[in-house]
């Protein structure tokens, strides 16, 4: 047995990357940060980490499994000018800021909470406002309508 993460002896599958992905890469990513923001963002995780083995421009296609990649947006390993992902948005976090609202308590617009709806095991992740597989079929793949700010102000109060 390995001592890798998620090891399937049976199918020697290792979920340490996407299935997608011929080989594992490693790459680090300068992140989010500001004076303002009161979260601890680390590098991407989870489900982040997986929309990035795409998204951040630097896998060549020929590193893929799959070939038909259209219309993708490169953000590059330079986060900084993006949202913050993979932090733990919780309801500490959102009494330390007061312009963020209870994930545990407030209601997503989806049918239950923020953090029920929205977030990956307590976490803010690229899925949390993105719908990957373009279900909603609403533009830049949006898990619901931000005409108005409404998705953004969904987490924040202003």
């Amino acid at each position: 047995m390995s001592s890798l993460p998620y090891y399937q002896e049976s199918k020697q599958i290792i979920r340490d990357r996407p299935r997608w992905v011929k080989k594992a890469t490693e790459t680090n990513y300068l992140v989010y940060s500001s004076e303002t923001l009161d979260a601890n963002v680390s590098q991407p995780l989870g489900s982040s980490k997986l929309c990035l083995s795409c998204h951040d421009g630097t896998l060549a296609l020929d590193n893929l499994c799959i070939h038909d990649l259209t219309s993708a947006q490169d953000f590059g390993t330079d986060l900084r000018n993006s949202h913050p992902v993979s932090f733990k948005y919780d309801s500490y976090l959102a009494s330390k800021d007061a312009g963020l609202h209870d994930p545990v308590s407030s209601p997503s617009g989806l049918g239950g909470t923020i953090d029920s709806d929205m977030l990956v095991d307590g976490n803010l992740e690229c899925i949390s406002c993105h719908d990957i597989h373009g279900f909603t079929k609403i533009k830049h793949y949006l898990i619901k309508p931000n005409f108005k700010s409404r998705l953004c102000l969904t987490c924040h109060d202003k």
